[in-house]
C-alpha cells in the first residue's frame, strides 16, 4: 500500500462515520485530492456550501467553501466556531477569549471536526460566507496568531 493511501482511507473511513447526517444535509462528493503533500483531501457540496474534509498525517481538518460571491473564499472551521461561541458569550473576558481562539473550548477538534460542523450547523447556515465576513474572521486569525506566537 502506498503511504498515501493511508490517509486517504482514514480520510474515508472518518468521512462514512458521518454518512447519515451528511446524507440528511444533502451533501454529495464534489472532489478528492490524494497526496503528495497534504495527505488527503474530500470535498463534498450542497446547496448552502461545499465542506473541504482534509487528512494531514492524522488530524482532520475541515474548511466551508462559499457557493456565493466568490467561488475561491474558504472558511477554517475553528475560525467560525470562535465567531459564533463570541457572538454568543456574554461578559468576555481576555482569558476566555484567548481560550476560544486557541481552540480549548474543542479539545477534539483536530481528530473529529464533523461532531462540531453537525453541532453548530444551524448557526453555521445562518453565517453569509462572503468577503464581509472573511474580514471578520482575519481578525480573529490574526488575533489567535498573536496568542499562538507570542509568549
Amino acid at each position: 500500500m502506498n503511504f498515501y493511501d493511508s490517509f486517504e482511507i482514514n480520510l474515508i473511513n472518518y468521512i462514512e462515520s458521518y454518512k447519515s447526517e451528511l446524507e440528511k444535509s444533502k451533501f454529495k462528493f464534489y472532489s478528492k485530492t490524494v497526496g503528495p503533500g497534504m495527505g488527503a483531501i474530500v470535498e463534498l457540496s450542497n446547496k448552502d456550501h461545499n465542506l473541504i474534509i482534509i487528512n494531514d498525517r492524522g488530524q482532520f481538518f475541515l474548511d466551508l467553501k462559499s457557493k456565493s460571491e466568490l467561488k475561491n473564499l474558504n472558511f477554517q472551521l475553528n475560525s467560525i466556531l470562535s465567531y459564533i461561541l463570541f457572538q454568543n458569550m456574554e461578559n468576555l473576558d481576555k482569558v476566555n477569549r484567548k481560550q476560544v481562539l486557541l481552540g480549548e473550548e474543542f479539545p477534539d477538534l483536530l481528530t473529529d471536526p464533523l461532531k462540531y460542523y453537525f453541532i453548530y450547523r444551524n448557526e453555521i447556515k445562518d453565517i453569509e460566507l462572503n468577503t464581509q465576513y472573511k474580514k471578520i474572521i482575519n481578525k480573529l486569525q490574526t488575533e489567535r496568531s498573536k496568542y499562538l506566537f507570542s509568549q
